[in-house]
């Protein structure tokens, strides 16, 4: 019974597990490095033929864009995945193959006008549609015996759909291991996708990181409910009456958090919440319009949200004489206070965009 960590040990991409057990070896993702190649991923100490199984927690490029990979160095075994996983990889690996073929077609012609020899594809469309007739779907919450000795069973994750977390149960010469891969975990409340299911803690093992993230999550939710919040409301510029939770430090700097779609101030900043703090910085977790206890029947998607967060600076600037006021957003937040950017509100002097989301052009637009 052995475990290797081949990729996402130091990072969140490029996610791949290899275990021997029972006479058998498998991985649990196989996925693609995105980004800046900070940690080098190790090589599978066996060839691809030798693998027997895959297991796949998600089907986002990161946790299984190397399948195809796997296949074209002579993988055949069989690769489990949720229903929702395996249609989605359906889609995405034959995107990714698509997205190879093409930029090594770029690529040759720069080199061919060079003198260079040919770029070769990572790997082809034929990969990708070959792997795509190993999988084999299976139910959430069936404990599925995939051979003697190794069973595996796949928990809702709430990531995206089919995202799971996976735990395998493992027995080799009368010793028995559990251990968990959490893949990707999501946040609850959010549209199309459950709540994630977090797991208990009999497992032997889990995957580096999930059961500190488990910890830390609850540690820092914790500290978060545990301010001393302070509820202030604002009328909006078409009547809404929006909320907003103010923790009171220094006056003279004030942090405006602003949340997520379809999101809350505790799934976002209950972590970040807690740089503020040690900084002393006053910080007000607004809710914003048709989220938590603000009004509204429809979502702003940032273009009116901009408005509401100006209410907020003038509510803010009323409170307190001459603060330095920053805007720190997440996700459609992180959009939300880029749009702030051009109104010249009063004593904003910083902007935090924390993996905001919008299209260049309607940046642009309100820019």
């Amino acid at each position: 019974m052995k475990l290797t960590f081949i990729g996402a040990d130091h990072e969140v991409t490029g996610s791949c597990h290899f275990v021997e057990c029972a006479g058998k070896n498998f991985l649990v993702d196989c996925g693609m490095q995105q980004g800046p190649e900070t940690y080098e991923n190790q090589d599978i100490p066996v060839d691809a033929a030798k693998i027997d199984y895959v297991f796949v927690t998600h089907a986002h490029i990161d946790h299984s864009g190397l399948l195809p990979l796997l296949y074209a160095h002579g993988f055949r075994g069989v690769i489990f995945a949720t229903q929702a996983t395996c249609e989605l990889c359906n889609i995405m690996l034959k995107d990714s193959a698509h997205i190879q073929e093409s930029e090594a077609e770029w690529r040759n012609r720069k080199a061919k006008r060079a003198g260079k020899p040919d770029v070769v594809p990572l790997y082809t469309m034929d990969d990708a549609i070959g792997v795509l007739d190993h999988f084999v779907s299976v139910a959430y919450y069936d404990r599925v015996e995939v051979c003697d000795g190794i069973s595996v069973r796949f928990v809702d994750a709430g990531h995206l759909l089919g995202s799971a977390s996976i735990e395998v149960w493992l027995s080799e010469d009368g010793e028995e291991r559990k251990l968990v891969f959490s893949g990707d975990i999501g946040n609850p409340n959010k549209p199309l996708v459950k709540d994630p299911d977090f797991l208990d803690s009999e497992a032997d093992m889990m995957r580096p990181t999930a059961r500190r993230l488990y910890a830390y999550r609850e540690t820092c939710q914790e500290a978060f409910r545990s301010q001393p919040f302070r509820e202030l409301e604002i009328t909006s510029f078409d009547g809404l009456k929006l909320r907003g939770y103010l923790v009171e430090r220094d006056p003279k700097e004030v942090v405006i958090c602003v949340h997520g779609y379809k999101s809350d101030p505790e799934s976002d900043f209950c972590d970040r919440s807690e740089i503020y703090a040690a900084r002393g910085t006053t910080v007000l977790f607004v809710h914003d319009r048709a989220h938590g206890k603000s009004g509204g029947r429809y979502l702003g998607f940032s273009e009116l949200d901009r408005f509401d967060i100006a209410k907020w600076v003038d509510k803010i600037n009323e409170m307190y004489d001459d603060p330095r006021i920053y805007l720190h957003g997440v996700s459609m937040g992180g959009a939300t206070v880029i749009h702030c950017a051009n109104m010249k509100l009063k004593n904003v002097c910083g902007i935090i965009d924390d993996c905001g989301f919008n299209s260049i052009l309607g940046i642009s637009k309100a820019l």
